[in-house]
């Protein structure tokens, strides 16, 4: 099992450490693999000005992954950048960015019908996020889902928020 964990930059480094330590010492518990979310706008991404964090780090001691490690399992921790993008120069911007090329995991989550074609048949990204909580503002075709699958891309139904 995985777990995605959502991590918010903060201005406080420090403060940001503890509450993502915190996070994974409670996933230790049940998962194998967890992923460091950062969650970006893609209107970050605009102009020349961008705005992506560079990938979190967790520094875990032993002690912290013993439990796994007597389970006969290995612990895992990923990065992973999910992009709100709305329009083709953002999606450029992210898949062109050096820091973004410096997480594990590349997301994406389109917010109109002509970026979820540009998405499907052009980007180079690990997962499509569709996010749930509200209606999706365009129709999946089998077609695009069927492009981005065979390209190696996976969707990602976010049911949490509902």
């Amino acid at each position: 099992m995985d777990l995605n964990i959502i991590i918010q930059p903060l201005d406080c480094p420090r403060e940001e450490e503890r509450l993502s330590v915190q996070k994974v010492r409670m996933a230790i518990k049940c998962f194998e693999v967890i992923a460091l979310n950062v969650i970006t706008d893609g209107q970050q991404f605009e102009g020349k000005n961008l705005k992506i964090p560079e990938p979190p780090e967790i520094k875990l001691g032993n002690s912290e992954t013993a439990e796994v490690k007597v389970a006969g399992k290995t612990f895992q921790v990923k990065s992973r950048l999910t992009c709100i993008v709305s329009d083709t120069n953002q999606c450029h911007h992210v898949t062109r960015s050096p820091i973004a090329k410096k997480y594990d995991i590349l997301a994406v989550q389109p917010v109109n019908e002509k970026i979820f074609q540009h998405v499907c048949g052009n980007m180079e990204v690990d997962i499509i996020s569709l996010d749930l909580a509200s209606r999706v503002p365009f129709t999946l075709k089998r077609e695009q889902v069927g492009q981005a699958s065979s390209r190696g891309m996976f969707f990602e139904i976010q049911y949490a928020p509902v």
